[in-house]
């Protein structure tokens, strides 16, 4: 139960901070693999999303590259957490790392962070999506009174990772930055 415990933990959030309130309406996925939820807003009107052009952030696990040069790489906790962070929007994007999942399928990983519901705010989950041609649970929502979540959590050869955007941006920018960002994702 110890990884179980890690989960909770990282779903605690990173957030709570009272800033003017975002949008609450989730960022519609690239590539959705299941079937499409009653929450999900996937627009045909929605651009492109610009290349991404910032700091290449990396783990033990990945790479990704932050939207624009304006996010900056932090270390968190050693290898487990990292962020990049535009400290020009106050937007973070959260990485976490977890090692020993080898008995644990997605499906189960998606029971046991609806069972826990311990992130700070209201996260739904979506279709579940591909990044990276991985298979990822998508959760979307508020993160606290004034920050929209979008969580992508990803299981491959017990690893697990999970990509946590907590933006006070709106829409269309909120949604053209993750997009950016997970285009650039790729697994070691």
């Amino acid at each position: 139960m110890g990884a179980v415990a890690i989960l909770v933990l990282l779903l605690g959030g990173c957030s709570g901070d009272e800033e003017p309130e975002a949008d609450p309406s989730p960022a519609p996925s690239a590539s959705d693999t299941g079937s499409p939820s009653p929450t999900d807003t996937t627009s045909e009107t929605t651009p492109a999303a610009p290349e991404a052009t910032g700091p290449v952030h990396e783990t033990s696990a990945f790479t990704i590259r932050g939207a624009t040069p304006d996010y900056v790489s932090r270390v968190v906790s050693g290898d487990k957490i990292t962020a990049l962070s535009d400290l020009r929007v106050g937007d973070n994007v959260y990485f976490s790392v977890k090692q020993d999942y080898d008995d644990f399928t997605l499906e189960e990983l998606a029971d046991v962070y609806a069972a826990e519901a311990t992130y700070v705010g209201s996260l739904a989950r979506l279709a579940d999506t591909e990044v990276d041609g991985q298979p990822a649970l998508h959760l979307s929502g508020k993160a606290g009174a004034n920050r929209h979540a979008e969580v992508y959590i990803m299981l491959r050869d017990g690893v697990v990772v999970e990509i946590d955007f907590e933006m006070l941006s709106d829409e269309p920018e909120r949604t053209q930055t993750i997009a950016s960002m997970l285009a650039t994702f790729t697994w070691k």
